[in-house]
């Protein structure tokens, strides 16, 4: 079963705001500088669709996947795959500022796991309510806090 991230409008501006900073920073120096060449626009345009992109493809294309045996969460270049007896705990969590996080929204859960180097991910997924029912339907040993 696979769910889409929520989106929340803060992210939204979050990640406004970082494109409009890049924006900024790839392209001010062009119009400052008085010898800007054709292939000095290329390139800050390259650039800047590089990591505009990778920001946009892992801010906005992520995805939570129930499989048999494991949980997938992919958002961008990252992938990780979570067997469901390594995951010991399931809680809410607003503090998405910190830790190992793919997700898009404020209003978030946290999935504690022993293969985790930090612990821990945080996730958001839109269907929420489904997704924690469906989780804890294959996760038999672990603490749901909700």
């Amino acid at each position: 079963m696979k769910f889409r991230s929520h989106i929340d409008r803060f992210f939204g501006m979050v990640i406004t705001t970082s494109l409009a900073t890049l924006g900024v920073v790839f392209f001010l120096p062009l119009f400052l500088d008085s010898e800007t060449t054709l292939l000095d626009i290329i390139i800050s345009i390259a650039l800047f669709l590089a990591c505009g992109g990778v920001m946009v493809w892992s801010s906005f294309f992520v995805t939570y996947e129930l499989h048999s045996d494991y949980l997938i969460v992919k958002g961008g270049v990252l992938k990780i795959r979570i067997p469901y007896e390594e995951i010991t705990k399931v809680a809410p969590t607003r503090n998405v500022f910190t830790g190992y996080k793919v997700l898009a929204s404020k209003d978030a859960i946290e999935i504690f796991y022993t293969s985790s180097l930090l612990g821990s991910v945080k996730i958001s997924p839109a269907k929420r309510d489904l997704f924690l029912s469906e989780l804890k339907a294959r996760c038999h040993s672990s603490s749901f806090k909700f």
